[in-house]
């Protein structure tokens, strides 16, 4: 937080924010502090229509926030589906009835093969977005987004 910015705030809360001798030396009260004065900016900047970026960084918060917490039922989800869907896919593929070769849908491929390809690379991209995506680092950026434009609301908050 800029010194301007920081100055804004305990304009606007009518008390100096910690210093870094108050967090070295209580860290606690330093924290409870912090915490009170986020609190109150959380409550003074709830109506969407007069602070609609604060608004929108929070959804987008809470929505990666609540995509983290389902990692594990959305991975499980998007590998299963895959599996079974590279399964069907295979089943298209070797069952073909003779004398046609497997490798024959490839050339001449069927509505259902064709299908079946699309929904396993799909769901195959799932599971690799919930593997590789969702992860604390992808969450901290819209954190960062939201805590930012939540402080800077106090600059429209001190012309009131």
């Amino acid at each position: 937080m800029s010194s301007e910015l920081r100055r804004r705030v305990e304009e606007w809360w009518s008390q100096p924010l910690p210093t870094d001798l108050d967090e070295v030396a209580d860290a606690e009260s330093a924290d409870a502090r912090y915490e009170e004065v986020t609190l109150a900016l959380i409550a003074a900047t709830r109506d969407k229509s007069r602070f609609p970026l604060v608004f929108a960084e929070n959804a987008n918060y809470g929505f990666r926030r609540n995509m983290w917490g389902l990692k594990p039922w959305g991975l499980a989800t998007a590998a299963s589906l895959a599996l079974v869907a590279w399964t069907l896919f295979a089943l298209t593929v070797w069952g073909r009835p003779w004398p046609d070769p497997w490798w024959d849908v490839l050339v001449n491929p069927d509505s259902t093969a064709v299908i079946r390809l699309a929904v396993a690379v799909a769901n195959s991209a799932f599971a690799v977005f919930w593997l590789l995506w969702v992860k604390p680092s992808w969450i901290k950026l819209v954190a960062e987004a939201y805590a930012m434009q939540l402080m800077e609301s106090v600059r429209s908050l001190g012309r009131d």
